[in-house]
């Protein structure tokens, strides 16, 4: 009998199904209805179910069985076996057949999902590899310093012909004027207190700013560059040991990335495999990992890599010749979107905003490049040590200094009460204060007296001139 008379006379139906959730899966076994047996679930069996009742709505499903592989799923289909075969996977949404079998695409996983193993132990080195290359860039500091000091050398030389008294005149002082100008101005700090003031020496300014603030800005690209390349983690795929579901879309994709692929005949072994660190890494939809979302946010070792836009379009294969059921069944899947995607989303587990997106596993790796490495601890608490300690020090300097002065002032003080009686001080203390400002006096009527004879005798030289002339 075939599927289109057994959907039409309300008998019983079949389906083979290979478990990989959401999309499919097995529980129990449990009693429904009076018979105990296992129970599917996922997205394909919620599909299934109201795609029978609005087909066939006199059917059951009643017969299933469980495949291991996608090959015994192939095996089966030559024989038309069963009457719902699923989850069977193709690249392209708009096929219609499946190895000559009526292929139904049901939902689509728009992208694939490169999980890695992150090995923290091996990037213990990391904080110093990042210091040394930090320093690695040494030479490009020279040249820096190199054009400042040329440019300190033109600034000083274009001032000096102009005569202008802004930098020195002598050479080795002049040149570490010209020298701080420029270093001053190309790091946009301009203390002001040398700055050219002749024309050529404006000009040359104007064309050092510009020049210099580039050299800076280049400078700082190259250490940030630095930084992020050695503070993001990068895996290269081509060669890894990677995972994947033997005879999947995402297997054949590793194959072409260049990857050493190795199948799994359920994802789950391949997880285990991942965290045993037997793979590098995995291949798997982004629908099919939400299944792992636990797995993923207590695990620390593992961290997702990036994201492949490579799309996998799951579907279910019908029996041949069955044109009557298969174009009732394609026209629900068109009509009724909406009960599909409602059944997709009850199916869905997203990961949590944390594991969500590649920058957060990102961010999260370079922090964990700092902060987990004992290199990186030790400089902290060696440099709180040592600025703690230069606090002190100067805590106890200051207070020691202040009580030394108190004491020798008031020693002092000591030493003047036993020479003298305090009143008669204060009066040795008055007289020569009055001394002083009768000698200041005294000065000053000398200075004003000193004047006014060369005044006079200036007058009189003038007068003796004009006569002289006149005669």
């Amino acid at each position: 009998m075939s599927f289109d008379e057994r959907c039409q006379s309300g008998y019983p139906l079949s389906m083979a199904w290979l478990p990989n959730e959401p999309y499919s899966g097995v529980t129990g076994p449990r009693t429904i209805n009076g018979s105990k047996g296992m129970v599917a679930y996922g997205i394909f069996p919620g599909i299934i179910n109201q795609m029978v009742q609005h087909c066939c709505p006199r059917s059951k499903i009643k017969y299933a069985k469980m495949l291991r592989a996608i090959r015994d799923a192939d095996r089966n289909l030559k024989t038309n076996s069963y009457d719902f075969t699923y989850p069977v996977y193709v690249q392209k949404w708009k096929s219609k057949t499946y190895k000559d079998k009526p292929f139904v695409p049901v939902v689509q996983a728009p992208r694939v999902m490169l999980i890695v193993y992150d090995d923290i132990e091996a990037r213990a080195t990391k904080t110093s590899l990042l210091v040394n290359t930090i320093f690695s860039a040494w030479p490009f500091l020279l040249f820096i310093l190199g054009v400042a000091m040329t440019a300190g050398l033109v600034v000083w030389m274009l001032e000096k012909v102009a005569r202008s008294q802004e930098f020195t005149v002598k050479f080795a002082t002049g040149a570490w004027d010209g020298f701080w100008w420029a270093v001053v101005t190309m790091t946009t700090v301009g203390y002001g207190d040398k700055a050219p003031k002749s024309i050529p020496g404006r000009l040359f300014c104007l064309l050092w700013i510009i020049v210099g603030i580039n050299i800076v800005a280049t400078f700082t690209a190259l250490i940030t560059a630095t930084v992020t390349a050695n503070t993001q983690p990068y895996f290269n795929i081509n060669g890894a040991k990677i995972g994947a579901v033997d005879g999947s879309e995402e297997f054949r994709l590793g194959v072409q990335m260049g990857a050493f692929m190795i199948g799994f005949k359920h994802p789950s072994k391949m997880t285990k495999a991942l965290k045993a660190h037997d793979i590098d890494g995995l291949l798997i939809d982004n629908y099919a990992l939400t299944r792992f979302s636990k797995f993923f946010e207590t695990e620390k070792t593992i961290r997702l890599e990036s994201t492949i836009d490579h799309r996998i379009s799951y579907g279910m294969v019908l029996p041949s010749g069955n044109t009557k059921t298969e174009t009732c069944i394609r026209k629900y899947m068109k009509n009724y979107r909406q009960e599909t995607f409602g059944s997709i989303s009850k199916q869905l587990r997203p990961l949590s905003q944390r594991k969500g997106s590649q920058s957060d596993y990102s961010v999260e790796a370079a922090g964990l490049l700092f902060y987990q490495e004992g290199l990186f601890t030790d400089v902290i608490q060696y440099g709180c040590a040592c600025v703690g300690s230069l606090v002190v020090i100067g805590l106890i300097w200051e207070l020691a200094y202040r009580r030394h002065k108190e004491g020798f002032h008031r020693l002092l003080n000591r030493l003047r009460g036993f020479s003298s009686p305090s009143k008669g001080s204060s009066q040795i203390e008055e007289k020569l204060a009055n001394e002083d400002l009768t000698t200041i006096e005294r000065k000053r009527k000398e200075l004003v007296m000193e004047h006014r004879r060369f005044q006079t005798k200036w007058i009189d030289q003038l007068s003796n001139l004009n006569s002289t002339r006149q005669k």
